[in-house]
């Protein structure tokens, strides 16, 4: 059955019609003519799958990557690196428009596109290493991953070639510029592990620490941050240091300021923060991460900022006098309680980090009565991915 391609979804998937209902094509383009299969069907609209191309875009980049076809990773690595931006930035603009009633034309800051992750999660099953394929459980044995460090690809090599993995579940790897650190999850030999990772900075199989130390270095700009081995980091190195420029840029901050940064991670952006203002106090829910923020605030020098670990409600400490808050929630954004209560206060400016255009205009509206959107600007954290950073900062109204 062939179907002309007229735009993409928000997920990078083809949109056509038969019949007069929509359907959504995997691994299609604007302007291609390809032959799909059906491969399920909804009251208002059909999902296939390309069978042929008949007529093909002059944006398709077929030499990605090899596994690209199976995959549940690079949905978008078949359009050209520019035409990817242009699709998040598009997107961005829909989403703001349709759900917001906001217009926005954000610049968006391009990465390199292949070898910038830091971190992987491969999954094991009957000893075959790989990622999951799309919509499934089942594994995609892989032996390189193009988007990731070099460091990262050494070290599966070295796995695959040399380990026993029948009876492990699922492998995590790091790697920073200088550092890095492998995770087993399930039962392997510790004897091999100690033999051919010892280059390694840090091997855990489980919880337990085999070989270095229980954390790893990474650099950005003049910083160093020690990441344990269950602390969020963000995966791009590289557009995280220009990301944290802008967040500076956008707190505008003065050293009488005090500075709110909810949901606070290892502690990077209060870090950055710190030396241009009067205090800064970071909250995390996650124990692991406050306790390498803490550290890090030390190795850093910065003696005017505070890490407190709320495992219950963030929120209550937002009755604290401060002029910015920085927030960078998880996909599922602000909870009604945090909403309520920057409604209720004085803060002057909220920077606002999402990775979820959906959640984050809902978010926009809900603080419309009082805060209004000053700035906003993407990032592309995730090359061949559809999903894109956003960094935007809000001001309170003067009523």
């Amino acid at each position: 059955m062939k179907v002309e391609i007229y735009g993409l979804n928000h997920q990078g998937m083809g949109i056509g019609r038969i019949n007069n209902k929509i359907i959504f094509v995997e691994h299609a383009l604007i302007g291609e003519i390809v032959e799909v299969k059906i491969i399920k069907e909804y009251k208002k609209y059909m999902v296939g799958e390309v069978v042929k191309i008949i007529k093909s875009s002059s944006y398709r980049c077929n030499n990605h990557c090899k596994y690209y076809l199976e995959c549940g990773g690079c949905n978008i690595g078949i359009l050209n690196y520019n035409k990817q931006l242009e699709f998040k930035k598009s997107k961005v603009i829909d989403i703001f428009k349709k759900y917001g009633n906001i217009k926005v034309n954000p610049d968006i800051v391009g990465s390199s596109s292949n070898g910038y992750r830091n971190k992987i999660t491969l999954h094991v099953y009957e000893g075959k290493l790989g990622y999951y394929k799309k919509n499934s459980n089942d594994i995609v044995k892989i032996d390189k991953c193009v988007i990731c460090d070099d460091k990262i690809n050494y070290i599966i090599s070295i796995i695959e070639k040399k380990l026993d993995l029948n009876n492990v579940t699922k492998i995590v790897i790091r790697a920073s510029s200088i550092e890095s650190m492998v995770v087993f999850y399930g039962e392997v030999d510790i004897s091999k592990v100690i033999m051919y990772l010892s280059f390694v900075t840090s091997v855990y199989i489980n919880d337990k620490l085999v070989i270095g130390k229980d954390k790893i270095i990474f650099k950005l700009d003049n910083y160093k941050f020690s990441v344990s081995k269950d602390s969020f980091f963000q995966v791009n190195s590289k557009q995280a240091e220009k990301l944290y420029k802008q967040v500076l840029e956008y707190a505008n901050l003065n050293k009488d300021d005090k500075v709110l940064d909810l949901y606070c991670g290892t502690g990077t952006i209060g870090i950055y923060l710190a030396n241009h203002c009067k205090e800064v106090l970071g909250i995390e829910l996650n124990p692991s991460c406050v306790e390498d923020a803490r550290g890090n605030a030390i190795s850093n020098n910065i003696e005017n900022i505070n890490f407190v670990c709320d495992s219950s409600s963030i929120i209550n400490k937002l009755d604290i006098d401060v002029d910015v808050v920085v927030v960078d929630p998880p996909r599922s954004g602000l909870d009604s309680v945090t909403i309520d209560t920057l409604n209720n206060s004085k803060i002057n400016r909220i920077i606002y980090v999402s990775c979820n255009p959906m959640t984050l205009i809902r978010d926009i509206n809900l603080l419309s009565d009082n805060y209004e959107l000053k700035d906003i600007k993407l990032f592309d954290m995730f090359a061949f991915d559809y999903h894109i950073e956003i960094l935007m900062v809000l001001e309170r109204k003067i009523l």
